[in-house]
């Protein structure tokens, strides 16, 4: 769990599920919010302040992702009302991502256990190489798996079709193609 104290951020003592912590520092420069869930194994933690400034994360016991700037975080991070931090941090690495030909999708971590929970957004191109945003989308991953079906219709071009997944944890990309 996180708390603030002193535009920082502290660990403190785990609590129930849900909501672990919302607080704001002493209203000096603004208030500095932060709140901490549940997502899976893994945690999810918020970060916001009005006025802009550079958080000084706590050291990572586990491995930490950044959700809106993509990969994994930075020990300090830039943060503002209109630029809050989004993190997840996870006992272990996301370190493959695969699509097979039937579109079922796998996520492992870098033990090679299946990832407990994560989405992947999936970028279907058609065989000119133009996006078809109506079947593209994203996918929740339980336990490493997930699938994707692309109900094509009968005036689809035929040829190659390609899917781009990423999952959106780590950033991980893969490519499959398929022939239509």
């Amino acid at each position: 769990m996180w708390e603030v104290a002193d535009y920082s951020l502290k660990r403190a003592a785990p609590a129930n599920n849900g909501v672990r912590a919302l607080g704001s520092s002493r209203p000096v420069a603004g208030e500095f919010l932060t709140t901490v869930r549940n997502f899976g194994a893994a945690r999810l933690v918020g970060l916001i302040t009005r006025d802009s400034r550079t958080v000084q994360l706590p050291a990572a016991e586990r491995v930490r992702y950044d959700l809106l700037r993509g990969g994994l975080a930075a020990a300090s991070i830039e943060i503002s009302s209109e630029n809050p931090a989004l993190l997840i941090e996870r006992a272990t690495r996301i370190a493959k991502i695969e699509i097979t030909p039937a579109l079922e999708i796998r996520l492992l971590d870098e033990t090679g256990a299946p990832v407990d929970r994560s989405v992947v957004h999936l970028d279907v191109l058609d065989p000119a190489g133009k996006p078809v945003q109506y079947y593209s989308g994203n996918v929740t991953v339980k336990d490493g798996h997930a699938e994707f079906q692309i109900p094509f219709a009968l005036s689809d071009a035929t040829g190659d079709w390609r899917i781009r997944g990423r999952d959106v944890i780590s950033g991980l990309t893969e490519e499959r193609v398929i022939r239509r």
